[in-house]
């Protein structure tokens, strides 16, 4: 996967829970905690790696189901080893590239949007 594509997919899937932010079972948290935490998104700032990740990984943990907290945490995942990259280790970025699953990345990307939709109708409204 080109590293230009992954940053973009990457912010893709932020954009996608600020774009929430504005407008089950298995997984451990409720759909209320989930959609309260999601309006919180628009307070990390895009220039903060470190609290993206927090921010992602406090929603995955919210996941009311198994499917979107994996999601979730494979998303967390690749953007902290992103924020970690040294860009300059040609091998490195090389493994890392090679580590990431451009396909689930961008299903993941693609369905957060639709899922926060799912699960909290009133963030439409607000």
């Amino acid at each position: 996967m080109n590293l230009r594509k992954l940053v973009a997919v990457a912010t893709s899937s932020l954009l996608a829970l600020t774009v929430l932010a504005g407008c089950g079972s298995g997984g451990g948290g409720s759909a209320e905690k989930f959609c309260e935490i999601i309006k919180t998104v628009d307070d990390v700032s895009d220039s903060d790696p470190a609290a993206q990740v927090a921010k992602m990984r406090e929603l995955a943990n919210a996941a009311p189901d198994k499917k979107l907290k994996e999601d979730l945490t494979y998303l967390a995942d690749a953007l902290d080893e992103m924020a970690n990259l040294d860009f300059t280790d040609e091998a490195a970025m090389a493994a890392f590239e090679e580590k990431i699953d451009e396909e689930r990345l961008n299903a993941v990307t693609e369905s957060l949007e639709s899922r926060g939709k799912d699960l909290c109708p009133d963030l439409a409204h607000e």
